[in-house]
């Protein structure tokens, strides 16, 4: 069981992957408020404009399953596919809203595209403004293929019979979430790409709440809590190599009976100066000790550095709500 990427703010993603008219949405009817707090909200225009879409990349899965939280910011648009999968730079499928809100999903055949599956009900998350709906997307290339959608745990469509060999392609490797025509914005979040099945899945987020062990950087934990892409007015600075800042986080909710933990993760905003540390590596501290990635070159513009931890790397063993809310986690700067 693998977690291949997971994303729920605007720091989850990079710089170049973001369109510039995409913003936060920070009003809580668009997302799962107990375990977001914020939505990324695309922006309308022309299908692929450049400052209407965000992408997220990760590494090419021939059967994948595909979970994210999207509601409808105002009606529906027929022009232009809200969603599309890439594979290699290229875009292989769409999911458009179609004439009397059915939903289409196509496949490009490299000069136009050609509908596959059909749905004649299109959920009310995806069709005016509405409550939050879960999507969970079984993707498998191959001649055979599959694409299966469900929404809020509820099978939508699905084939298991389609040709998505597209001349033999080794797995799908980007999500792209965009506006539908001239006037439709959707909010995203809690975006999961896995290897196993991904209904009843959900992303949390916490944000620090108080100093950790480590101080050694100017600034406190509540310089590095903004909801915004690089537009915070504070931060804070490490001046030299070794340097370490670490904070606590607020408490996990306690898992139910059939849930578990498949993966830890943490991002942050960076960027350097010209002189000074160029890099830095984050920890997380567990049990008086540290535990570090490796160290992750930064740039004079802001960079966005996401790591995970599939396991509590004190103990090697699947991370529970005590391990969690006992860990520290944090940044260190490096030369």
């Amino acid at each position: 069981m693998t977690t291949i990427v997971a994303a729920t703010e605007y720091i989850d993603l990079a710089n170049a992957d973001i369109g510039s008219n995409i913003t936060v949405q920070t009003t809580s009817a668009f997302y799962q408020s107990a375990n977001s707090r914020l939505g990324i909200q695309t922006y309308s225009g022309t299908e692929d404009a450049a400052n209407a879409y965000f992408d997220l990349p990760y590494t090419i899965t021939a059967d994948q399953w595909i979970h994210f939280v999207a509601t409808a910011i105002s009606a529906w648009q027929t022009a232009n596919h809200w969603l599309e999968i890439f594979s290699g730079g290229t875009k292989r499928l769409g999911v458009v809203i179609g004439s009397g809100n059915t939903l289409i999903v196509q496949k490009w055949n490299g000069s136009s595209w050609s509908t596959i599956l059909t749905s004649g009900l299109t959920p009310a998350c995806l069709n005016t403004a509405s409550t939050p709906g879960v999507i969970d997307i079984h993707l498998v290339v191959g001649n055979p293929g599959r694409f299966s959608m469900y929404v809020n745990g509820a099978p939508l469509v699905s084939d298991a019979a389609l040709d998505l060999s597209f001349s033999g392609i080794a797995g799908f490797d980007k999500l792209r979430f965009q506006g539908s025509g001239a006037s439709f914005q959707v909010v995203i979040s809690e975006i999961i790409v896995a290897s196993h099945n991904t209904i009843g899945s959900k992303v949390v987020s916490r944000v620090p709440d108080a100093n950790g062990n480590y101080t050694a950087w100017t600034g406190t934990f509540a310089d590095i809590d903004e909801t915004t892409l690089g537009g915070g007015t504070d931060y804070i600075i490490g001046a030299a190599d070794g340097d370490r800042e670490s904070w606590t986080h607020t408490n996990f909710t306690a898992l139910g009976a059939s849930e578990s933990i498949s993966t830890v993760g943490m991002a942050c905003a960076a960027q350097r100066d010209a002189a000074g540390p160029q890099s830095l590596n984050m920890f997380t501290r567990i049990s008086s000790t540290d535990y570090d990635k490796a160290n992750e070159t930064i740039n004079v513009a802001i960079t966005h550095v996401t790591k995970f931890w599939d396991t509590n790397p004190n103990t090697s063993a699947a991370w529970t709500i005590a391990g969690l809310d006992a860990a520290e986690f944090g940044v260190r700067a490096r030369t």
